[in-house]
């Protein structure tokens, strides 16, 4: 069951940030223990408060899309915000001390095909085009840890993941959340799996457990929560129409190989600073 979110009456998301970032004023100026504490309870509070209105003003703005599950699928990510402690150095008296700042931080986090197509139940809006999606979601799961399951348990060398029914897991479950009639009258659905999209639940679907101390190793099926995750991902690939970028081996994403050398500059410039 989804969360049950509500709006509370004259609460905005401006309102609620100008109030936490007045806390964290506070909480940065402060140096009584007990009135921060306080003040850590009050920040926590506003932050779940801004969070979950976020969340709300997102599906509710899907429902007012023709098609709200595309809408959904398309956005994929809603607002969030979150406090952080910036430490750094500073001289009081001729000390260099060590000091933290509080800031409040935005971001992003992923959302949930369940969760939405729950709560849209609990406001009284069907989105789905057949009652039995979840059957079909958590097919789709199942069809992922039977392959993997029959794989590690296979005798010899033959074993092979089988992309065609993995993809037809995926169109079914599609098929069950959203019907969309391809041009041409072919009475096929417009939202198609991919192998690329079949590749992508079955590749990134277990999750590798080591125990030290024992020194045991063991390779976990696919959980619900993983296949929350991944099952958005997927959706949100049908639904905007993208391709995944998979790096394999090791070759690094541009971006990430241009952090790392914007971060190895300023240590070399810090370096020479000093």
């Amino acid at each position: 069951m989804a969360k049950n979110i509500t709006k509370t009456e004259g609460r905005t998301l401006e309102i609620i940030r100008n109030e936490l970032m007045a806390k964290v004023d506070q909480y940065n100026l402060s140096t009584n223990a007990d009135e921060r504490a306080e003040l850590e309870v009050a920040m926590k509070a506003l932050v779940e408060e801004w969070n979950e209105l976020s969340l709300l003003t997102a599906y509710s703005s899907f429902l007012d899309d023709a098609q709200p599950l595309v809408a959904f699928g398309r956005a994929y990510t809603y607002a969030t915000i979150s406090t952080k402690d910036n430490k750094h150095k500073e001289v009081v008296n001729g000390v260099k001390r060590s000091v933290s700042t509080r800031s409040v931080e935005d971001g992003f986090r992923q959302m949930s095909v369940t969760k939405f197509l729950a709560w849209a139940k609990e406001s009284n809006r069907v989105l789905a085009a057949d009652n039995l999606w979840i059957a079909k979601w958590g097919a789709a799961r199942e069809e992922v840890n039977k392959q993997w399951k029959r794989i590690f348990s296979s005798k010899g060398e033959n074993s092979e993941l089988k992309i065609g029914q993995m993809k037809r897991a995926l169109q079914n479950l599609f098929d069950a959340l959203v019907f969309i009639e391809a041009e041409g009258g072919s009475g096929k659905n417009a939202m198609v799996a991919t192998g690329d999209m079949a590749k992508y639940a079955l590749g990134v679907s277990n999750v590798r457990k080591v125990d030290l101390a024992s020194k045991t190793q063991k390779v976990q099926n696919m959980s619900t929560q993983l296949w929350e995750q991944i099952g958005m991902d997927i959706w949100h690939q049908v639904c905007a129409n993208k391709s995944y970028t998979i790096v394999i081996g090791d070759e690094e994403p541009e971006e990430e190989a241009e952090d790392k050398k914007s971060d190895a500059t300023k240590t070399t410039e810090d370096a020479a600073a000093k």
